[in-house]
């Protein structure tokens, strides 16, 4: 641009350049497009064709039926209750996929076997346990409050032995 300043215009026929010199300036320049308003919008593929719509209505959603995800995902994502048709023979409307158990979505889970036992034992013996998610208690509550919340296993021997005894007086007196 310095260089186009610094012409002159001379064309070297001896004239001056007073009277039919040309001169040039620059204008300012203007943008004829329209102002447009992008947050919020996504641009998305539609076959050859590129679309704007909201953002809203543009999910990275992944299939449930993989464990690892390699993007960081909204928890609204992961949790949304999956979408897609109804079975129409199913009276849930699920199709079979959604469930890998006849009752239901089966996880698994780590439980200590001693902890397992422990509770199985103590339901089946006395008709309580321990609530899993750790609040209060499952089955017969009168009777966890009755004995203290002891399990089978955390019994003494001279209260295993009463028990025992009062048992075997039942099917005694029973008999």
């Amino acid at each position: 641009m310095d260089l186009l300043a610094q012409y002159s215009g001379d064309s070297g026929d001896g004239d001056d350049g007073d009277g039919d010199a040309v001169t040039t300036t620059l204008r300012p320049a203007k943008d004829l497009a329209p102002a447009v308003h992008t947050a919020g919008k996504t641009l998305v593929m539609d076959g050859d064709a590129q679309i704007v719509v909201s953002s809203a209505d543009v999910r990275n959603l992944h299939d449930p039926a993989k464990k690892k995800i390699y993007y960081n995902a909204k928890y609204e994502d992961l949790h949304a209750p999956l979408a897609g048709p109804a079975h129409p023979f199913r009276a849930d409307g699920a199709a079979r996929g959604a469930r890998n158990h006849a009752t239901g979505h089966v996880e698994t889970a780590h439980l200590d076997r001693f902890a397992f036992e422990e509770q199985y034992n103590t339901f089946h013996a006395r008709g309580y346990g321990a609530n899993p998610d750790g609040a209060g208690v499952v089955g017969d509550a009168a009777a966890a409050q009755r004995e203290g919340g002891d399990t089978v296993f955390t019994m003494s021997g001279a209260k295993r032995r009463k028990v025992r005894d009062d048992a075997l007086a039942r099917v005694a007196d029973g008999a």
